[in-house]
């Protein structure tokens, strides 16, 4: 019978307590290196569990002796720490890890409580980071869902005034033929004035510049001349007026499809776009009032514009 042969001193039984308790935390990270060893080279064959129950370990320690020993390395602060503190520092993230080696090299072990009340502490933020993030998902489903849903519903309002409104736009672009057959018209009686100008100028030179016909033929070519001018004159004005009316026609019947178009809910939801709303809608009034005076300013008579 193997017996313990121990010290009637105090002293020395104090002394031998502490060398013992220096090398509890070491022997566990060593015992935890020789089990990593044995498995990861498979030195036993396959049969690692009946090879470590005929030593006397069972599935538990050895689980934590090797998780230990792979992820703690500083080993010789280990000092007295038992196997269950140990396994608790070690699965600690690596920040919570570093501290608490750190408090073991100043002499200050933690206890089994307190290291279990830092897991069970991480446990719970785990658990609400999972929940937070589970109801952000939540919410962004719901989000996508209720936008496609309201993608779908949308359809076209057409007001009770459209075809109305779709018929006077027809109506200003006959309107608008109209002018150009305006400006062809014009076009050919300018040829004519021009052709009658080049007649007087031939029929001058025909004559005695001293003659009073001659004074006749030049008092005709000028105002033939100033006819001409003031008839391009027109024709150029007649131009960039029915320019304008084309493309003012074209831009209401390109926008009648969106002012039609029930988009004022992204209108209100939206603000940049909100904003840019406002800006064509003050930009479009501006002008057109600046049309409107123009027109006010406009005396018609008799066909002409003075």
């Amino acid at each position: 019978m193997n017996e313990l042969t121990l010290s009637d001193n105090l002293a020395q039984i104090e002394l031998d307590l502490r060398q013992e308790n220096e090398q509890i935390g070491k022997s566990i990270w060593k015992i935890g290196c020789m089990l990593k060893h044995v498995k990861e080279n498979d030195l036993a064959h396959g049969q690692f569990m009946d090879w470590y129950q005929n030593i006397g370990y069972n599935k538990n320690f050895v689980s934590k002796a090797i998780t230990i020993a792979d992820k703690l390395s500083n080993f010789p602060a280990l000092g007295n720490i038992g196997t269950e503190a140990l396994y608790l520092i070690a699965t600690l993230p690596d920040d919570q890890k570093q501290e608490q080696i750190e408090r073991i090299e100043s002499g200050d072990n933690p206890t089994v409580r307190e290291l279990q009340e830092i897991k069970r502490e991480n446990n719970r933020l785990k658990s609400e980071n999972a929940r937070l993030e589970q109801q952000k998902e939540n919410l962004a489903e719901q989000a996508l869902s209720a936008k496609i849903v309201e993608k779908e519903v949308i359809k076209e309002v057409i007001p009770d005034d459209y075809e109305s409104t779709k018929q006077l736009n027809q109506t200003l672009l006959g309107k608008n033929k109209e002018l150009s057959k305006m400006v062809d018209d014009a076009l050919q009686h300018e040829e004519y004035l021009k052709s009658q100008l080049k007649e007087f100028y031939a029929k001058r030179d025909e004559v005695n510049h001293k003659s009073a016909k001659y004074d006749e033929l030049t008092e005709a070519i000028k105002q033939s001349e100033g006819k001409l001018n003031s008839y391009q004159k027109k024709i150029a004005s007649y131009k960039n007026i029915t320019e304008l009316l084309k493309k003012g026609d074209l831009l209401l019947l390109e926008m009648s499809g969106l002012i039609y178009a029930d988009e004022t809910h992204y209108i209100q939801r939206d603000g940049l776009i909100k904003q840019e709303f406002d800006s064509l809608v003050d930009r479009g009034l501006k002008l057109f009032n600046d049309l409107d005076m123009k027109r006010k300013n406009t005396e018609i008579l008799e066909g002409e514009v003075l």
